[in-house]
């Protein structure tokens, strides 16, 4: 399978890297951060320009997981709106 991951180098993401590569299938990647800790197929973005759209046009995928979010669970309570914006909203994103 043909797998997607995005915010692919934090703590949940990182670990979906590693699953499905030993278990043999085609990973890419989309995060933040300048290099990625594992040899696979990524894509920095920019949170404030992420430009997903090129990519899923660019490349069909079997299954995408979304594992980019806040790491930090105080900012997320005491700014739920903001944290889910940053999170969940497309057009945000």
């Amino acid at each position: 399978m043909k797998i997607i991951i995005i915010g692919s180098e934090g703590f949940i993401g990182s670990h979906c890297v590693d699953h499905f590569l030993k278990g043999g299938h085609e990973v890419w990647g989309l995060d933040l951060f300048e290099q990625p800790s594992n040899p696979y197929r990524y894509i920095k973005v920019s949170r404030l320009s992420p430009e997903f759209e090129e990519i899923f046009r660019i490349v069909h995928f079997d299954a995408v997981v979304n594992a980019a979010g806040s790491g930090n669970v105080p900012y997320s309570m005491t700014h739920p709106l903001s944290d889910f914006e940053a999170n969940c909203r497309p057009d945000f994103l």
